[in-house]
């Protein structure tokens, strides 16, 4: 027995005397790059009806710019009709001395003659409606940390150490990696807005289980945040889906008007986003368009028509 008692004794003695106090002291925690962007709602694509005068205005703030080196901003042009994408090019390099006391550099303007020089383009009639002018920001803090950039490199914790999710015009984020800017038309809501019947054609896959001849009541509505020619609408799959999955039958999907060309936004069905793949119509006389799309998660393809009622 005394033996007994002996033993729980000394136990709790070796485990405090194994306490290794540097393996499990806390990292002394680093402040990130805070360098959000937001863009001007009135200059957030090149007018492509007076690419002459056209530009994309935006402001950069941050709250450390005492731990900040540099930032710079990239863009990369994809010319649509062509297909192709060049490569970034670096058009905007900043240092905190080019932001005003508050953390702030307002009003940086990227014009159609920038986009033209950075890649040697001869002329703006060699631009497109739809062409796409991506904007990339890269800051480097002052102890040589990058923005973006991926962290735990080769383990399974590998990761970007940004939010990807930042990528879209005026994120609320603290770090805004980048935006989408279009070479796109002035859009009027009275050419789009108001009530369709959507139907399905030319699936390509699976025909023998879908109703590819499906059609659904559709409305389509402005949805002008911030881009002043994205519309948001029902029906975009045509009920496509409705037989496996009756909650996808009205899910919304949102679309850009690009000089008068319906672009498909990701807009989910009940099994994956529909995506666009080019090819988008409309007859302005008649009111009629379409766009093809391909389904994010299976090999499902087809069109989508919208028709006024």
């Amino acid at each position: 027995m005394k033996k007994d008692l002996y033993i729980l004794a000394f136990l709790p003695t070796l485990f405090f005397s194994c306490e290794d106090e540097d393996a499990i002291r806390v990292p002394e925690l680093q402040n990130g790059a805070t360098m959000r962007i937001q863009v001007d709602p009135d200059n957030s694509f090149l007018n492509f009806a007076d690419l002459a005068n056209a530009s994309i205005i935006f402001s950069l703030y941050s709250v450390n710019l005492d731990e900040i080196e540099r930032t710079q901003i990239y863009v990369q042009y994809q010319d649509l009709s062509a297909d192709s994408t060049y490569d970034s090019v670096e058009v905007f390099n900043f240092t905190p001395s080019d932001f005003n006391s508050d953390g702030a550099r307002l009003n940086v303007t990227f014009t159609t003659a920038d986009l033209l020089s950075a890649y040697g383009i001869a002329s703006s009639d060699d631009l497109g409606g739809g062409d796409i002018v991506t904007f990339f920001n890269v800051t480097t803090m002052t102890d040589g940390r990058v923005y973006p950039d991926q962290v735990l490199v080769g383990s399974n914790l590998e990761s970007s150490n940004i939010d990807p999710s930042a990528f879209v015009i005026n994120s609320t984020s603290s770090f805004s990696p980048g935006f989408l800017a279009y070479i796109a038309c002035p859009s009027d809501a009275n050419n789009w807005i108001g009530d369709y019947n959507s139907c399905i054609s030319n699936v390509d896959n699976f025909s023998f289980i879908f109703d590819c001849a499906t059609c659904r009541d559709a409305s389509i509505t402005a949805d002008y945040t911030p881009e002043p020619f994205k519309y948001a609408m029902t029906g975009h799959d045509a009920g496509l889906w409705g037989s496996f999955d009756p909650g996808s039958l009205d899910r919304p999907g949102k679309f850009y008007d690009i000089c008068d060309t319906p672009v498909l936004l990701p807009s989910a069905t009940g099994y994956g986003d529909h995506t666009d793949v080019g090819g988008g119509t409309k007859d302005t006389a008649t009111g009629v368009f379409s766009y093809n799309w391909c389904n994010f998660f299976n090999p499902v393809c087809g069109t989508t028509t919208f028709t006024p009622i």
